[in-house]
């Protein structure tokens, strides 16, 4: 049984009508449209037809997922594209990151804790 069945048949069980289920990355794009909705904040950046469009990277866990979505002037939002790698993110990024900029991340962070006398 995949993932998303296993999670249907668990949100069946606590009684949840689910309407649909977003892959991780459209999960955290729909939140944070939702959360810039709830605190009043307006996207100036839209095409000829109001939408907005949205290309999330999301580099957490082990894999690089990306979604395309579009944020309809309605409130209604279209996946478009969803994908990933499972052989880029979580440790490689933070090995990429550590290799390329550990050492300036160190300077700074000592230059912080001096400073803050940590």
């Amino acid at each position: 049984m995949t993932f998303k069945k296993k999670t249907l048949e668990m949100a069946d069980r606590a009684g949840f009508k689910v309407l649909g289920i977003y892959p991780e990355p459209a999960a955290s794009a729909v939140n944070f449209w939702y959360s810039m909705q709830m605190e009043g904040k307006k996207v100036t950046e839209r095409d000829s037809e109001g939408r907005i469009h949205v290309l999330l990277y999301d580099l957490g866990g082990g894999t690089f997922d990306t979604v395309y979505m579009l944020l309809q002037p309605s409130g209604k939002i279209d996946m478009i594209s969803s994908g990933g790698c499972n052989h880029t993110g979580g440790e490689d990024i933070d090995m990429a990151f550590a290799r390329k900029w550990g050492e300036e991340l160190l300077i700074s962070s000592s230059k912080l804790f001096r400073l803050f006398n940590l």
